[in-house]
């Protein structure tokens, strides 16, 4: 359809005479939003925050208030133009580069490549404000030069089960399997809440679902997913 709104939509109808005797209703909401708008929107939410604790009143000047709608979507947009700008070499030669906003995760058989991208993330990018905490840091190969001497980082075996993002992917097979370590230890019956509503059964039917729908994904299913050798993993 060619149309562009609800007049010229009708206007198609009547010319096409399929329309007879009959009352639309355009239940559907759009607005039209510039990129100059979405800018300047952007500007005043980044610059314009303000926090009131106890009787003072401070004014935000750096990040965006915790828990933002628009801060997943910022920080891709951040990284998403550090990755473009930096870190092109990797995306276009032998690695696979992953992000899930901002966990990182890099797959190739070149540890010279790893042990690149590891400094690189070690090293910060200020102009970004990318600061990487060791602690989070985790590899499958022996770090060299001064990048190995960080006590922090944790040193995986080549072969094995390399957690990301609630995720184990197999570093011999490239095999990914849903991460349950997290419940070890606790049991199911905390781990969903009904509230207090008048069915019960019906809003755990519904949670569960959910749940089995995330579990469901293809990525676990599909029986299609390559094997290869020797992949060094950095996240």
């Amino acid at each position: 359809m060619g149309s562009t709104n609800m007049k010229g939509f009708l206007m198609s109808l009547q010319k096409s005479g399929k329309l007879h005797h009959a009352i639309l209703v355009e239940q559907h909401f759009c607005s039209d939003l510039r990129g100059r708008e979405a800018s300047r929107f952007f500007t005043q939410m980044l610059t314009g925050s303000v926090v009131q604790y106890g009787k003072k009143t401070y004014h935000q000047c750096r990040g965006i208030p915790q828990g933002s709608v628009v801060s997943s979507l910022l920080c891709c947009l951040c990284y998403g133009h550090m990755e473009n700008v930096l870190l092109k070499d990797i995306t276009e030669n032998k690695g696979c580069l992953m992000r899930l906003v901002d966990d990182f995760l890099l797959i190739t058989p070149d540890q010279h490549q790893a042990q690149t991208f590891l400094k690189i993330l070690l090293a910060g990018v200020p102009q970004y404000g990318l600061v990487v905490n060791p602690q989070k840091v985790a590899v499958n190969f022996q770090a060299s030069g001064n990048v190995g001497s960080c006590p922090s980082i944790r040193v995986l075996p080549p072969h094995c089960l390399f957690p990301w993002c609630g995720l184990l992917l197999d570093t011999h097979s490239l095999d990914v399997y849903k991460d349950y370590s997290s419940y070890a230890g606790l049991s199911l019956r905390y781990s969903l809440t009904l509230g207090s509503f008048h069915s019960a059964g019906q809003q755990m039917k519904r949670k569960l679902m959910a749940i089995l729908r995330l579990k469901c994904h293809a990525i676990f299913l599909d029986l299609k997913v390559g094997d290869v050798l020797n992949v060094n993993l950095v996240i």
